[in-house]
């Protein structure tokens, strides 16, 4: 049963950072009319799973580390997304980091936007894993939270 709300829980996460991503403007929200929705539910769930994935590597550990020790604070989670946003940013690349330093607006929007995306899938996760469906009593004894 745990590994169902801890599917559950990343699949939420996913679907969480898509939304921020219509949020801030970066997938129009026009082109998401009732019309064209056989066409947008497709993209936005291949999003989500290329969002999934591309934070695998930092939350496969987080998840890990957490289910293991029971040690599911918050700022664990807040850590994580801000490491994923910060790889995604490595690894994406679509600006300068001179231009980043130079606080052009579109770098510091992509930072903003990338750091919001990833803390908004990491603390979906903690809030789904750990706060509504946590673990019962008896598996969690002398655990730590926030």
């Amino acid at each position: 049963m745990r590994l169902l709300t801890i599917l559950a829980g990343y699949a939420a996460s996913s679907v969480a950072a898509m939304v921020v991503l219509v949020l801030f403007g970066w997938i129009d929200a026009g082109s998401l009319s009732l019309e064209r929705i056989g066409y947008i539910v497709p993209l936005f769930l291949k999003g989500a799973g290329t969002g999934a994935l591309m934070c695998l590597p930092i939350a496969l550990p987080t998840i890990a580390f957490t289910e293991l020790t029971r040690f599911h604070s918050v700022w664990i989670f807040a850590c994580a997304g801000i490491a994923t946003g910060v790889l995604i940013l490595a690894t994406l690349g679509t600006f300068a980091f001179t231009e980043l330093i130079e606080l052009r607006a579109f770098a510091v929007r992509d930072v903003i936007v990338v750091i919001a995306v990833a803390l908004t899938a990491s603390l979906t996760y903690w809030l789904i894993a750990w706060k509504l469906f946590a673990p019962n009593k008896a598996s969690t004894k002398n655990t730590r939270t926030r």
